[in-house]
């Protein structure tokens, strides 16, 4: 009887083992002697970073050197920001580094020559946009000073109560009337 009960469960699940079939690969390991040697393996080239065409922001067509200025032509779609830093090229040298200033005459543009010796004909582009941009000041008008702080109460939530003024006790007789 022990033999039945020991042969019956065998007998049900063997078949299905037998039957049983991977349906999905295992990914193959490579052997353990190859990966101790990984390092002499050549490395997968990662692709280089794609350059970026740079983006003229405009020509110089004027450059006035006691002013300290130059006066740009500007081909570019962008409004350039005041105060940020251009940098003038003439062919493959940078010749000249300018600051954009607030004045501008739609397509002419004026920067400062911060340094360097810009000539007609260079062109100028923004290398690397700053976080805070400087305004420059406008020539004949002066900076307005900003207000200091007011230390004024805050205003009462409370509504305002009106009521008449009351009319002292003792009054005067009134004025006689005309005849």
């Amino acid at each position: 009887m022990r033999l039945i009960h020991l042969t019956l469960p065998v007998c049900l699940f063997l078949p299905a083992c037998a039957a049983k079939r991977e349906t999905a690969e295992k990914p193959k390991k490579p052997p353990a002697f190859s990966r101790l040697f990984s390092f002499l393996q050549p490395k997968k080239k990662s692709k280089p970073p794609e350059a970026t065409p740079v983006d003229w922001t405009g020509e110089i067509r004027m450059v006035n050197s006691p002013g300290n200025f130059v006066l740009v032509e500007s081909t570019s779609a962008t409004t350039p920001v005041a105060g940020e830093k251009y940098l003038a090229m003439r062919g493959a040298t940078e010749t000249a580094v300018l600051r954009m200033t607030s004045l501008r005459n739609h397509p002419f543009l004026i920067a400062d020559i911060i340094s360097g010796e810009p000539a007609t004909g260079d062109r100028i582009y923004l290398p690397t946009p700053t976080a805070k941009p400087t305004a420059t000041p406008t020539p004949g008008k002066k900076p307005e000073p900003t207000p200091p702080p007011t230390t004024a109460p805050p205003p009462s939530i409370e509504p305002e109560v009106t009521t008449r003024p009351q009319l002292p006790a003792a009054q005067e007789p009134p004025l006689p009337l005309p005849e």
